[in-house]
């Protein structure tokens, strides 16, 4: 499962709905190739994708309706634990399954004669099931119900083209490029455990006329960034916005606002967060080798907390010719280990 660091903002995976809809009109059979039905005792299930092509960029958006057929009312019950997902590649090999989630909600749906009703609405952000750069192909989609109807639906999911990239010199950002990190949680320096942790960039989109590069991380939730004239930026899509997190070029004492999203008064906005460049020829040996290095400082922040309590931990963030190579803060800290630059 991926944790939150920094000031990444955690993004929303899951929707469940049950007993949204009901009209008159029954479902369609095969009204475009990412649905499926079959009929028992008098209810014609449906079960449908939004779309069968999907990149990592995507999101995979499932339905389950009911339509009854019959001339008298139908009672089914809808629960998390009535249905399975299981989405698996061409040779059998599961890619992720479902419910991740699991409510212990059991709600009772009744549906009129020749009536139809959404049961379940499941959405998955494609980055997010696939743990490593998606494969072009056909994969399996199946969708399992406790009394007994198995819906299967083919979807060809595409691996993401690289371009060329944009060679940064404090962040290279190219398909494909990765890095490895050990992390070590330590207490009044007494190191407790160590755990590694894996970046890459697994794919670029148009963003605005912008070409941004999708960020993965075994340590927190996915993000767009780019380079531009004044250094590393990163993209908030529900805002439609970007902040600066690393400038460059820069001088040792610049200090600048980035920022980090957060919800205030049931809207999100943008709080600016302090940021420093304490050096930008400072000398760090890790075990990937030795580097000089611009070094930040992002400041800890409590602006929007009630109590004033800090709600954005301080860190140093170390980067160079091949990207990041060290951050921690308070009782964490991460050394690069290796790196693959395409």
């Amino acid at each position: 499962m991926k944790r939150m660091i920094s000031f990444f903002p955690l993004l929303a995976a899951i929707a469940f709905g049950s007993g949204c809809d009901q009209t008159g009109n029954p479902v369609g059979v095969g009204s475009n190739p990412g649905t499926t039905s079959q009929t028992k005792d008098g209810t014609r299930y449906t079960f449908a994708v939004s779309k069968d092509t999907l990149s990592i960029f995507d999101g995979l958006s499932m339905t389950l309706t009911a339509f009854n057929e019959t001339d008298t009312s139908q009672s089914i019950l809808v629960s998390d634990y009535f249905y399975r997902w299981l989405l698996a590649d061409s040779m059998g090999d599961t890619i992720a399954s479902g419910p991740t989630v699991i409510s212990n909600l059991i709600a009772r749906e009744t549906i009129g004669p020749l009536q139809s009703r959404l049961l379940y609405r499941v959405g998955y952000s494609m980055a997010d099931l696939f743990e490593k750069p998606i494969q072009t192909g056909v994969y399996n989609l199946t969708w399992n119900l406790s009394n007994g109807l198995s819906f299967h639906v083919g979807l060809l999911c595409e691996a993401q083209t690289a371009g060329p990239g944009i060679d940064s010199p404090i962040y290279p950002l190219k398909v494909g490029n990765e890095w490895t990190f050990l992390k070590t949680f330590s207490v009044n320096g007494k190191i407790m455990g160590t755990d590694t942790v894996r970046e890459e960039i697994a794919g670029e989109k148009d963003i605005n006329g912008e070409e941004w590069f999708l960020l993965r991380s075994d340590d927190y939730v996915d993000q767009y960034i780019t380079a531009r004239q004044d250094g590393i930026y990163k993209y908030f899509p529900d805002l439609d916005t970007a902040v600066l997190l690393y400038k460059y070029p820069a001088a040792a004492g610049d200090s600048y606002n980035s920022g980090y999203e957060l919800a205030s008064n049931n809207s999100l906005i943008i709080t600016p967060l302090q940021m420093t460049v304490d050096s930008t020829d400072e000398a760090l040996t890790v075990p990937y080798g030795q580097f000089k290095c611009y070094k930040y400082t992002q400041h800890e922040d409590s602006l929007g907390s009630p109590s004033g309590s800090t709600i954005i931990p301080g860190q140093t963030i170390y980067l160079s010719t091949v990207g990041p190579i060290a951050r921690g803060g308070t009782g964490i800290s991460e050394v690069l280990v290796s790196a693959n630059l395409k």
